[in-house]
């Protein structure tokens, strides 16, 4: 079903920059980007897509745009609501790793925030912690954006870069 996804999304040049927008976006969104496998998309999108490498970077800009908006929304869902999303029984089985997260911020601002963004157990709630912690929006919004477009161009192009592995062997 994956390769299926991936093929379609590739194969449909006018809207692909769209669907994987909308995927990086809901994989930005606190709690349910614990259950997208947004990561995996990519990864397959950018595997399919590596015979048209021209697709590659305006992929790899659309999916930067939708983490950045999905991101933006849950760090002000983390400014308005954030005890009320972390007291949620899908997230209080997973307190270990939020409070890692919400050390990290503290410690480590903006740092945290990037780095959030690339560790996956971090990912769907680092912007919700970063908006509970009181992290400044220009701070949060400077850091997801070099987050972001580093997380969409290591899952795409990793993505085509195996396949290219691959048929050079």
């Amino acid at each position: 079903m994956l390769q299926a996804f991936a093929s379609f999304i590739v194969a449909h040049g006018t809207w692909s920059g769209a669907l994987i927008a909308l995927v990086a976006f809901v994989e930005g969104l606190a709690l349910v980007g614990t259950f997208m496998p947004g990561s995996t998309i990519l990864i397959a999108v950018g595997a399919a897509s590596s015979h048209a490498l021209g697709m590659l970077v305006p992929l790899i800009l659309c999916a930067a745009v939708g983490a950045i908006a999905g991101d933006t929304l849950s760090y002000r869902w983390g400014r308005t609501r954030g005890q009320q999303f972390l007291a949620r029984p899908a997230l209080m089985r997973h307190g270990a790793w939020i409070d890692r997260t919400k050390r990290l911020v503290r410690w480590r601002g903006e740092v945290g925030v990037l780095i959030g963004r690339l560790c996956p157990p971090m990912r769907s709630v680092m912007p919700l912690v970063a908006g509970m912690s009181g992290l400044h929006v220009g701070r949060f919004v400077v850091a997801d954006i070099a987050a972001s477009a580093l997380w969409s161009a290591s899952h795409l192009g990793g993505g085509a870069y195996a396949i290219h592995l691959l048929n050079s062997l």
